[in-house]
């Protein structure tokens, strides 16, 4: 989520991702589902192995962020 998105890339730090491979990742911040999703938009891929992100991660207001990353993965083509 601290990533920048930069010429349809997901950049951090010194690296840069045009496509991102999720095996068996079940759990997200908003904040980084989000993040995913404008990754997207502007043009980077995402491939989901095994399981595709359905909940927040830790517990505190979980049932309201657990619907938010349900909302925003949905949203990703």
């Amino acid at each position: 989520r601290d990533s920048e998105i930069k010429d349809r890339c997901l950049c951090f730090g010194s690296r840069k991702y045009s496509t991102l491979f999720l095996a068996g990742v079940e759990s997200l911040s908003p904040e980084s589902a989000r993040k995913l999703l404008d990754f997207v938009r502007a043009g980077g891929r995402i491939f989901c192995i095994g399981k595709v992100p359905s909940k927040s991660a830790g517990w505190k207001n979980h049932e309201t962020n657990d619907a938010a990353v349900r909302l925003l993965v949905e949203k990703i083509p």
